[in-house]
């Protein structure tokens, strides 16, 4: 009898001080933290706090979306511009073409991404159907037919990051990552964006900007906005406006003239080009190492192509279902963690991540992930330890938020234990944090 008391009572023991698992950053007490380490060898669960509580993951949310869109599209998905000629040929002359130029848009959010720089670009691959085609004049229009639901910014994100780069919305439309470049002095855009109306004014404490969701009305402000230097990255309004400004420019050099006559003959159609996106598993590998925004909310609208935001949740809810994952009482809104309102178990990423561990694509997915010490928004984590590489985490900050999650890895950089980091309403410097962080993993590991 005395030995199953003593039994139980270590058992108590155990259980507390796992859930006790602590950082030690200051102000702790008052933020709320989340921690889960589990090896995936044995399922025992190393370090353990607030693990059912459901918080605010930011870019750690890339994560679940990779893991659902990879599940779901498989690694070799590609998106697909088809271009068109619709019309006919001039009877008389065979370079004209009477009717239009139709892009049919499907959503793609890599088109001229800067982060594939060595992509075909979808303008040279029409200038080159059309120089194939021997068409050197249009009558009609150029056209970019768009047919995403529920496109752009989500409203749930906040006004505030709206006009920064990285809260470019996805649109049926994409190109140049939705960014453009803006020097305030002399209002110079690039690429241009036609109608864009800004107002530059003086601020003290830095930088700042703002703009309504789908608006061509912007704000910024800065220490010294006569600085013709002074230069910043901000997101399109409407990717599809400057892009047919610039299919304007790029027809006109090649000396093929756009009448722009309303014409809606659609009898013959000619296959310009198609263009084709990069693999899923490199879009993906983009979207968690530089943790773009862009890239993870197109990826979640491929999983229900023609459908609404909601229906590819839906599809990504069903199909974490089908692999184990309990996805009850988390909230996901959108695919990049952008969005406040997003709230995921730090159980609930953990049970992502082995569950990916264990699939057929576990290799594919594990490689996605940039490497502590070594890439990506993680190469200054641990970057001077033992543990320089060993590690595989998608981080994932903004304000008075801090997360990580991923997998310690083995000398054959095959995934031993999940790891899962998220802090939430800390007070202390974000760098006190981290450090902390740093010290908790290089005690675990």
């Amino acid at each position: 009898m005395k030995r199953n008391i003593s039994f139980f009572l270590l058992a108590c023991v155990a259980i507390v001080s796992m859930a006790q698992a602590r950082l030690g950053f200051d102000g702790e007490e008052h933020a709320l933290v989340g921690i889960y380490v589990k090896d995936l060898s044995t399922g025992k669960v190393i370090a353990s706090n607030n693990e059912g509580v459901a918080m605010l993951p930011a870019s750690v949310m890339k994560t679940v979306t990779a893991a659902s869109a990879l599940s779901i599209l498989g690694p070799e998905f590609t998106f697909t511009t088809p271009v068109y000629l619709y019309g006919r040929p001039d009877d008389a002359d065979p370079t004209v073409w009477r009717g239009n130029l139709v892009i049919e848009s499907c959503g793609d959010p890599t088109i001229d991404s800067k982060q594939f720089k060595g992509q075909p670009s979808l303008w040279r691959e029409i200038s080159h159907g059309l120089d194939n085609l021997g068409v050197r004049r249009i009558t009609g229009n150029v056209i970019i037919q768009q047919t995403l639901l529920d496109a752009g910014c989500l409203p749930n994100w906040e006004i505030e990051d709206v006009p920064w780069a990285y809260g470019a919305g996805l649109y049926g439309f994409n190109f140049h990552d939705n960014m453009f470049a803006l020097w305030p002095a002399t209002l110079k855009t690039e690429p241009f964006q036609p109608g864009l109306q800004v107002t530059v004014g003086e601020n003290e404490d830095g930088t700042d900007m703002m703009r309504g969701i789908d608006s061509g009305k912007m704000s910024i402000w800065g220490r010294n906005p006569q600085n013709a230097k002074w230069r910043e990255e901000c997101s399109m309004p409407d990717p599809a406006a400057a892009y047919l400004h610039l299919m304007g420019e790029n027809l006109k050099s090649k000396g093929i003239a756009v009448d722009g006559e309303e014409i809606s003959d659609d009898t013959s159609r000619r296959l310009v080009c198609m263009h084709n996106s990069p693999m899923c598993q490199d879009m993906l590998r983009e979207t968690l190492v530089v943790s773009h925004n862009l890239f993870a909310e197109g990826m979640l609208r491929a999983l229900a192509e023609g459908g609404s935001r909601s229906e590819a949740l839906k599809a990504q809810d069903d199909k974490l279902t089908a692999m184990g994952v309990n996805t009850r009482y988390n909230k996901i809104l959108d695919g990049s963690g952008l969005s406040r309102g997003d709230r995921v178990q730090p159980r609930f990423v953990s049970d992502v991540l082995q569950a990916m561990a264990k699939s057929k694509y576990a290799s594919q997915y594990v490689a996605m992930f940039p490497r502590a010490g070594v890439d990506g928004t993680v190469s200054g984590l641990l970057s001077k330890t033992r543990l320089k590489g060993q590690l595989a985490l998608k981080s994932g900050s903004m304000g008075a938020v801090q997360c990580f999650g991923g997998y310690k890895l083995d000398a054959q950089g095959k995934p031993t234990h999940t790891v899962v980091i998220l802090v939430n309403a800390f007070y202390c410097p974000r760098s006190r944090v981290r450090a902390a962080i740093e010290k908790f993993l290089l005690d675990t590991f």
